[in-house]
């Protein structure tokens, strides 16, 4: 039982959408805690004020007020704006990235998709190998896109967006203690 939760857990963590959603909940949660009042239980025992209020009516017609901005506190970091030159992005011109190619622009696919938790952190040494292939497959199939497992310029702008819009830092995925993707087994293009 313990090792079929243990792979529920990793496949959540693999799935950016489905984390994303999770961490949406988790925080839903604890500002719903913090608005009701945390765990205040002294707040249940004691009776409610039965003082009436007074209302005064001086004839004029004020404006309704503005509702306050919505401010959200959490004990969480807050959220810090991030230069694209500090993401992972993939040049987009140039030839397709396929399995067995080995350059800077595979090097940058393999980032990407290790900060979107694709691939697995250390997986990064620019050989286009099967579990590179196989990322590249994954976010495609994600997206609607021909999950063919070759980078060409729709998928890497596709990954280029989804990079952007990726939490700070990216996602954070636990390694399985799988070797990394080496290409040393790769085919010939």
């Amino acid at each position: 039982m313990q090792e079929s939760t243990s792979a529920s857990f990793s496949s959540i963590l693999k799935r950016p959408r489905l984390l994303a959603a999770v961490a949406a909940l988790v925080l839903l949660v604890v500002v719903l805690i913090a608005a009701c009042g945390g765990d205040d239980a002294s707040s249940d025992a004691a009776a409610p004020d039965s003082t009436p209020i007074e209302t005064i009516d001086t004839g004029e017609d004020l404006p309704p007020e503005p509702d306050p901005p919505e401010e959200v506190t959490t004990d969480e970091t807050p959220t810090e704006t991030v230069d694209n030159a500090d993401l992972p992005l993939v040049k987009v011109k140039g030839k397709a990235l396929k399995r067995g190619m080995k350059n800077k622009r595979v090097n940058q696919l393999q980032n990407a998709l290790i900060y979107l938790a694709y691939l697995e952190a250390g997986s990064n040494d620019g050989a286009f190998g099967q579990k590179t292939k196989k990322a590249v497959q994954e976010f495609q199939l994600e997206r609607g896109l021909n999950g063919d497992g070759v980078a060409g310029q729709k998928t890497l702008r596709q990954m280029n967006k989804a990079v952007k819009a990726a939490p700070v830092g990216g996602v954070v995925v636990v390694a399985s203690g799988d070797a990394a993707d080496d290409g040393a087994n790769a085919d010939a293009a």
